[in-house]
């Protein structure tokens, strides 16, 4: 019998599994928070629109743009550096203008190819409530003017989900999905993860680690073609 393959996340690919065990939640914008991080540039005759034209923007996930959209906060001309594919589509499509793109969608290529870029403008990270890298944290170690806002979060899904069984390959696109994932349902030492990257491989237990792989690139595809290997071994 084939090994079954569990994504933990929202993606759907043919002879996968979704397990959508968090959901996201687009925040509203809250004025001390948003005065907070743009200082200034914030006063009280302008809007966050006019605001954010004086800074360069920063997503390493497509949320963060789909939650300015939801908030009323026009991306149109605004310019930015984007984590991957799906952020850049998401960002061009609200009528923002890429600066940059990593080759590897991970926050430290991001990151480094912000310093290199050493954008004029100050940076606005816009983020999820948790992350596991300090982007802001590496810009300013370089020197580069840079802060962060909130956008939105990840919360568990109320929707009750069977275990996978015995044996199966499991898909994490991020620390929080493992962390949720056993939270619901412990750990099998036969079960198999698949990490899409380091931070992420990081966060699984010892004993998830011992029956562990990271993804060859930091994309559920690429966790997908290995977890269809690893059916065939």
């Amino acid at each position: 019998m084939q090994r079954a393959i569990y994504l933990i996340g929202v993606a759907q690919f043919e002879g996968v599994i979704t397990l959508p065990l968090l959901q996201i939640v687009f925040l509203q914008p809250d004025f001390a928070q948003w005065r907070s991080a743009l200082g200034d540039a914030l006063a009280s005759e302008n809007t966050l629109d006019s605001a954010l034209e004086k800074f360069t923007l920063v997503f390493s996930s497509q949320n963060a743009v789909f939650a300015l959209q939801n908030a009323g906060i026009s991306l149109r001309g605004k310019r930015g550096f984007v984590v991957g594919k799906s952020t850049r589509h998401a960002f061009v499509k609200a009528g923002g203008i890429v600066l940059g793109m990593p080759e590897n969608a991970t926050g430290d290529c991001l990151a480094a190819l912000i310093c290199a870029a050493k954008p004029a403008q100050p940076i606005l990270y816009c983020k999820a409530r948790e992350s596991f890298r300090d982007i802001v944290g590496i810009l300013r170690n370089e020197g580069i003017a840079a802060n962060e806002i909130v956008v939105y979060e990840s919360i568990p899904n109320p929707q009750n989900f069977a275990p996978p069984p015995h044996d199966s390959i499991i898909i994490f696109g991020a620390p929080s999905s493992y962390k949720n994932f056993v939270l619901r349902f412990g750990w099998q030492p036969s079960y198999h993860a698949i990490a899409i990257g380091k931070s992420t491989f990081a966060s699984l237990s010892q004993e998830a680690q011992q029956n562990a792989q990271i993804a060859p690139k930091p994309s559920f595809q690429a966790c997908v073609t290995l977890a269809k290997k690893l059916t065939k071994t």
